[in-house]
């Protein structure tokens, strides 16, 4: 053979048609290989997006019974079983020691979307939640932001594939009992015995007892030795549990990493990443003179 012509390529199409690789023409002796990249045909008509109302569904999952949670403050346990209620409709049954909350996971809150999975939101976009009675503390649940946001490939790998968001609130600032369940008490002492010859009950007076010892007394009574003691299970209120938050994020300078402003810090990087949208929105001129970076970063 004197010469010849292979091409090793990939296709795909139609509207248009596109074909990449490599072309090799044999001579004799030596070989000369190109790449190539072409497209040809007209491009196809763009797809239309449903557009989908979002407030809706927001309002039915914060009017939905489940996501309306009643639980205990860390520090608190109940000394009683309550049997489980059915409360009618619409009705939800709480502890006098509980903490109400409520979480949807339908969109992430203070969070502007523009997409809603595969579709597009056609009313609202931002949504928030607030209450104006007693203080209030945030909830936050797991959201997959590549639902809500758009994104480019590359954002789509640098950033966490789900974060947790603003999802609803507690109604209570804090998670501890700040009384517990004891109680301090004065205990008086009531002595009778019955002699045995003259059968009769004969009472000694009531005595009031110091606190070390009732303490002594009401550790060797029946009542704390039975099974069913709530001694044998807890003693009084424990202290909270520890809870260790995770770093913040912050929009700093590119050149030093130090903050580009006051109060440029969020809890999770999509948040952080919103702060610094709405920043070069203001300004387009700090565009790649910004970073979005874990405070861990920063020291």
């Amino acid at each position: 053979m004197l010469a010849g012509v292979s091409a090793h390529c990939q296709l795909s199409g139609p509207t248009p048609w596109r074909a990449c690789g490599e072309a090799t023409l044999e001579l004799l002796f030596f070989d000369i290989t190109v790449d190539f990249d072409v497209t040809w045909g007209d491009d196809g008509p763009s797809q239309i997006e449903q557009g989908v109302d979002v407030f809706p569904l927001v309002h039915d999952a914060l009017i939905d019974d489940r996501n309306w949670i009643a639980t205990f403050p860390a520090n608190t346990h109940p000394t009683v079983t309550i049997k489980k209620l059915a409360p009618p409709a619409g009705k939800i049954i709480l502890h006098p020691f509980g903490v109400l909350a409520v979480s949807q996971k339908v969109v992430p809150l203070g969070v502007e979307i523009n997409k809603f999975g595969n579709r597009k939101p056609s009313g609202a976009t931002n949504f928030e939640l607030t209450f104006g009675g007693c203080g209030t503390e945030e909830t936050r649940e797991e959201f997959a932001m590549g639902n809500f946001l758009r994104m480019t490939d590359a954002e789509k790998i640098s950033r966490k594939s789900f974060e947790r968001l603003r999802s609803g609130l507690k109604f209570a600032t804090g998670d501890a009992s700040l009384s517990g369940a004891s109680v301090q008490k004065d205990v008086s002492y009531e002595l009778s015995y019955v002699h045995r010859t003259l059968n009769l009950i004969i009472k000694a007076g009531v005595f009031k007892l110091f606190d070390n010892v009732f303490s002594m007394f009401r550790g060797g009574s029946a009542a704390t030795k039975s099974i069913y003691s709530v001694s044998k299970k807890t003693g009084n209120t424990p202290p909270s549990k520890i809870a260790v938050d995770e770093a913040p994020w912050a929009v700093v300078n590119a050149s030093d990493l130090t903050p580009h402003a006051a109060g440029m810090t969020a809890k999770t990087s999509t948040e952080a990443y919103l702060l610094h949208d709405q920043l070069v929105a203001a300004n387009p001129a700090l565009a790649g003179n910004l970073l979005v970076v874990s405070a861990y970063e920063l020291n």
